[in-house]
Order: C-alpha cells, then structure tokens, then sequence
C-alpha cells in the first residue's frame, strides 16, 4: 500500500474526529447556556423575592423608612 491510500484512510479518521469535536463544541455551549439561563432564573427569582418583601412590609404599613430592613 503507497503512502496515498493511507492519506485516504487517515482523511477519514481526520473527518470523523473533526465531526466529533464540532458535536461535542455544539453540545459543550447548548449545556453552558443552559447553565446561564439556570443562574438567570435564581437571580430573578431572588429579585423578585426582596420586591415581594418590599411590597409587603409597605402594604402592612410599615412605612418607607422600614420596608428596606429585610
């Protein structure tokens, strides 16, 4: 077997692992944005939260002054 015939076999272990790699890069930043989207939430739901307690302690009439003591 010459030199070229082994160039057509390693081509295609070439284009196989450059198709591994381009799923795992797709399936490494679907699993990061994912993870942004989880932080996104908390956050929000932890501002919704102090706006809830806020909101509150106003509603119960404890004045201005006070509803910022959570």
């Amino acid at each position: 077997m010459g030199l070229s015939c082994f160039a057509c076999f390693d081509g295609g272990n070439k284009r196989q692992r450059q198709e591994e790699d381009r799923l795992a890069s797709a399936e490494a930043r679907a699993k990061a944005a994912e993870a942004a989207q989880n932080v996104a939430d908390g956050l929000m739901l932890s501002l919704l939260s102090v706006h809830l307690q806020i909101l509150f302690k106003l509603l119960k009439g404890d004045g201005m002054s006070h509803a910022l003591d959570i």
